[in-house]
């Protein structure tokens, strides 16, 4: 399955890619510079940084979306997610 992520300042959009169905919208803490990362493996997991209105964090949450389902959040930074990406 192949999937197209949209990314806005406060949305992100899934899309399924072969059919150009429309899966689901994520409302996201503001995220103007459009910062996420997904894999490019099968898995199609999606990474962007949560942001916290009372101070600066650095967390990312982490999505599956093949099976449209949270993962999990993780604590990545003392300050704010600039850039993310996947390795193999």
């Amino acid at each position: 399955m192949l999937r197209l992520i949209v990314c806005l300042e406060s949305q992100i959009h899934i899309f399924d890619l072969q059919s150009s169905v429309f899966l689901q919208v994520l409302n996201v803490s503001p995220n103007p510079c459009g910062i996420l990362a997904l894999t490019r493996e099968n898995k199609s997991i999606l990474a962007f940084p949560e942001l916290s209105s009372e101070k600066e964090c650095g967390d990312v949450v982490l999505y599956d979306c093949i099976s449209l389902r949270l993962i999990s959040k993780i604590k990545a930074h003392k300050k704010s997610i600039v850039a993310l990406e996947f390795n193999r």
